[in-house]
């Protein structure tokens, strides 16, 4: 299923993949490597002091879930859309991610029949991202975590005479950074629901940033 994107993400992961090598591009790799250190090392202050804010909650992080969780959340949102279940989507999906799903649900041809599937993941789930920030309320944040999902998915559209649309039913290998976020209010968080999904930030973006802000 195509990934669908939302609002703008607190944190994006750095890619590795296309990674520059050290034998042609010593000075890149470096760059690379040192922008994925200081990041993670900004990650861990955030979720520290947000959970020391939030203490006086009981407020808990449990960063091995967080994984596990994306992914469970990842196959319901996949197959609730494929089944047109706008009920559970609006459940565990965020509003902007939750409108384009329901806008690709009622357009979808009268009689035809989705079903999608994960045949296997390929590799481990990985946290890329877990990122917080305290809102301008009293007990109120909200949490990010970005994780890299991959997987051997297929999509299958029937029509209304039970026969395939052609070019669906294929299996494919997809790699997603999806994002999950939960709310705090009132010092009570929230379930995890998906965001939607984004991209991995190159090197080239990572310099065109740090231009800008000498500009």
């Amino acid at each position: 299923i195509e990934a669908v994107t939302g609002v703008q993400t607190c944190a994006l992961p750095i890619s590795s993949a296309n990674r520059p090598s050290l034998f042609t591009s010593p000075n890149a790799l470096a760059k690379l490597q040192w922008a994925r250190l200081k990041c993670k090392a900004s990650d861990l202050l955030v979720m520290t002091l947000y959970r020391l804010t939030n203490r006086k909650h009981g407020l808990k992080i449990h960063f091995r879930k967080t994984a596990p969780t994306a992914v469970a959340l990842h196959q319901q949102m996949y197959t609730a859309f494929a089944a047109g279940n706008i009920e559970l989507l609006k459940k565990i999906t965020c509003e902007g991610l939750y409108d384009s799903f329901a806008s690709r649900i009622h357009t979808r041809p009268r009689g035809e029949r989705w079903k999608w599937e994960v045949i296997k993941y390929t590799s481990r789930p990985r946290v890329m991202s877990n990122r917080a920030a305290t809102l301008p309320f009293e007990d109120a944040g909200v949490r990010q975590a970005v994780v890299r999902i991959c997987s051997r998915q297929r999509l299958s559209r029937y029509k209304a005479d039970g026969s395939l649309v052609a070019g669906t039913g294929e299996e494919r290998d997809v790699m997603e950074y999806v994002v999950i976020q939960r709310m705090l209010w009132e010092g009570k968080e929230n379930d995890w629901m998906v965001w939607g999904t984004t991209e991995e930030t190159t090197l080239e973006a990572i310099e065109e940033a740090k231009r800008k802000a000498l500009e």
